[in-house]
């Protein structure tokens, strides 16, 4: 598994539930903003500047072959542009504080969630007690997102962080010290979901 240029994954968590609460809005929310340039999901408005407007993605994707999808770099970059207020974002990652504009705090993402107003309640956590996580609810009526290690995923060995969606409840098994769910993680081109099985340790 490989994780393409653009450090984008907290984006990519929050459309991947937009999609799941609201499938309809976000159709007309993708054709919108293609179409007009800005568009709303809910209450939150989507207006990336001009100079993201203005991007050659296709110069981009030849500069850097591990560049997303043009659908997916459209969607990611125009909320990550739209939601800068000091830097502007072009969608490259070689730009002028690319870290600084690309970059999306697992905080931040708790607050998209409450602008769009598609949920009733957000709950945000920093907490890596285990006992916590172990609280951690999955259902079939909410959604989750997990900050967690790269270096956990299956063929990876960065130490950066990684944004990811939970997808079944967290089973814990205390008797072989091991978690285990099944998880969904950008970049997947296809819809495709993965089972994590970890030393419970490794979780925090």
């Amino acid at each position: 598994m490989s994780i393409t240029t653009l450090g984008l994954c907290t984006a990519a968590a929050f459309f991947h539930h937009v999609i799941q609460r609201k499938p309809a809005e976000f159709t007309t929310f993708v054709k919108e903003l293609y179409g007009l340039g800005m568009s709303f999901l809910g209450n939150m408005k989507i207006s990336p500047s001009s100079d993201l407007h203005a991007t050659d993605y296709g110069a981009i994707a030849t500069r850097f072959p591990n560049m997303p999808p043009q659908t997916d770099w459209m969607l990611m970059c125009a909320i990550r542009d739209s939601k800068n207020w000091f830097f502007d974002f072009e969608g490259s990652p070689d730009e002028l504080f690319a870290e600084e504009t690309i970059s999306t705090t697992a905080k931040e993402l708790s607050k998209w969630y409450m602008e769009t107003g598609f949920w009733l309640s957000i709950l945000y956590k920093t907490n890596l007690d285990a006992n916590k996580i172990k609280a951690i609810n999955k259902t079939g009526n909410n959604q989750i997102a997990l900050w967690i290690r790269v270096s956990l995923l299956p063929g990876n060995n960065h130490t950066t962080g990684h944004m990811i969606t939970v997808k079944t409840p967290i089973v814990i098994n205390e008797a072989n010290n091991k978690v285990s769910f099944d998880y969904w993680i950008w970049p997947a081109y296809l819809e495709v979901e993965y089972h994590l099985y970890i030393p419970q340790e490794q979780l925090v």
